[in-house]
């Protein structure tokens, strides 16, 4: 059960997203709203204002995304919650909430959205103790005889998290820019000393072209920290991904 109140002040908008769940599977019910588990999982809890006539501020827990379709995450690394979507829950609850300050820009000549996320926001991610995966360590399928267990970065205020959207039109057409500092979303090395699961230092820059043509082209260049480098053996150290994306509007009889 999902419950959503909106309450208006003058010139600041209060807003608040909350679910009720029961899951029979769940051993302990206790509310953790950092991993979504337990009865209660609060999905908003933000404020909304406008300093100035070309800018509005968001602060508190929120969904953040980005990009150029629910799926297509090439430039989007905020939380997702990756064990709700391979359980078939819907689409809306795969973006995992942020606690994070976001302010929004405009211009004539481009928009900026910038996002600060104070203490590192994780993905809910696959961890064995839900849904079984293909361990590479072990070389084969685990689930509950064998959890991973991470070391969360969770010092507020140095284990932050930085998100820039730099974008205008073109005519038809959308061009935008991506950065972001912060950490993997999910466990991608391990402390060579403990053999525990870590989320090493990420760097992510990108781009986007959208538009009414036959395709849309998305990429990103993903550069791990050199920190990184040291806990993750045979790793590449830059990789890029690239996508296209075809739409068609379809007509309503």
């Amino acid at each position: 059960m999902q419950l959503e109140a909106e309450k208006y002040f003058k010139g600041v908008t209060l807003r608040l997203t909350g679910d009720f769940l029961y899951d029979d599977l769940d051993d302990d019910r206790s509310v953790d709203l950092e991993s979504g588990e337990g009865a209660f999982d609060l999905r908003e809890a933000s404020l909304v204002f406008s300093p100035s006539a070309d800018t509005d501020v968001k602060l508190g827990r929120q969904i953040l995304t980005w990009g150029t379709g629910d799926l297509v995450f090439i430039n989007d690394l905020f939380p997702k919650d990756w064990v709700s979507f391979f359980i078939g829950r819907d689409v809306e609850y795969l973006k995992a909430p942020s606690d994070a300050l976001k302010v929004s820009a405009f211009s004539s000549w481009a928009n900026l959205d910038l996002v600060y996320t104070p203490r590192f926001d994780a993905d809910r991610f696959i961890d064995g103790r839900r849904l079984s995966f293909f361990n590479t360590g072990q070389g084969r399928l685990t689930g509950r005889n064998a959890v991973v267990l991470a070391g969360r970065p969770a010092d507020a205020f140095e284990d932050d998290e930085w998100a820039a959207r730099l974008y205008r039109n073109l005519g038809a057409y959308e061009v935008a820019l991506y950065g972001y500092d912060g950490f993997w979303k999910s466990p991608a090395g391990a402390d060579p000393a403990s053999g525990r699961a870590r989320f090493p230092p990420l760097s992510v820059l990108g781009a986007s072209l959208r538009g009414p043509a036959s395709a849309t082209s998305s990429w990103a260049n993903t550069i791990p920290a050199q920190t990184a480098m040291a806990t993750i053996p045979q790793y590449a150290t830059a990789s890029c991904a690239c996508c296209s994306a075809m739409s068609r509007k379809l007509p309503v009889t």
